[in-house]
């Protein structure tokens, strides 16, 4: 696992913005198996280790096999570039649904760039992600009514797997207009743009 997680930081560290993330691998954490936590007063990464399997049973996804930290170690390094550029707290308890989704979306984008493919699923069923591609605009502006809300009501409302809008789809959508708007050159800048800027280039 130790040369999975080197090997993808080596491929990430002259895309990132800012200085790069201390990544941890837990044991007896069970939460995910990958999260942005805080040590010593900085943003990091945590895989738990017992959420992965080299052989993954079928069923509900609970356990991961070993070369998913390839998408996962991505993801959460964006999680932690943002957070330090703006200043953001690793918990939901204490951000807006605007920041939330934001930070979804530019870390599913950026993990898109580096893999040449889309990650969406793995955060989404497959019929709640066909749903959303046929309701963009619906979806958007749903969650958008509530960008000033906050907490982790608001969180478990938007960013559970059988949310009726997903805040990831959410954040994948205006980040992806944003990219497609101002060329996939302005990922880096986008990783450190406040939320309401991103809202304002986008018109």
């Amino acid at each position: 696992m130790e040369e999975r997680v080197r090997s993808v930081m080596d491929r990430i560290q002259p895309l990132l913005p800012g200085r790069m993330p201390h990544v941890w691998l837990a044991t007896l954490f069970f939460a995910a198996p990958a999260a942005t936590i805080a040590v010593g007063g900085r943003p990091a990464i945590a895989l738990g280790m017992e959420r992965f399997s080299p052989a993954p049973p079928p069923g509900p996804r609970y356990w991961y096999p070993p070369e998913a930290v390839e998408e996962m170690v991505p993801h959460e390094a964006a999680h932690v570039a943002r957070m330090e550029a703006l200043g953001l707290p690793p918990s939901p308890q204490h951000l807006t649904l605007l920041d939330m989704v934001m930070l979804e979306g530019t870390a599913l984008l950026f993990t898109d760039l580096l893999l040449g493919r889309e990650t969406l699923a793995t955060f989404m069923d497959p019929d709640r992600l066909a749903w959303h591609r046929a309701h963009d605009a619906e979806a958007v502006a749903a969650a958008a009514r509530e960008f000033h809300a906050g907490g982790l009501t608001v969180f478990a409302r938007y960013f559970a797997a059988d949310a009726p809008v997903s805040g990831y789809w959410v954040g994948y959508s205006l980040c992806r207009r944003y990219l497609d708007r101002h060329g996939a050159g302005a990922m880096q800048e986008m990783l450190c743009l406040p939320s309401e800027e991103i809202l304002r280039r986008l018109g």
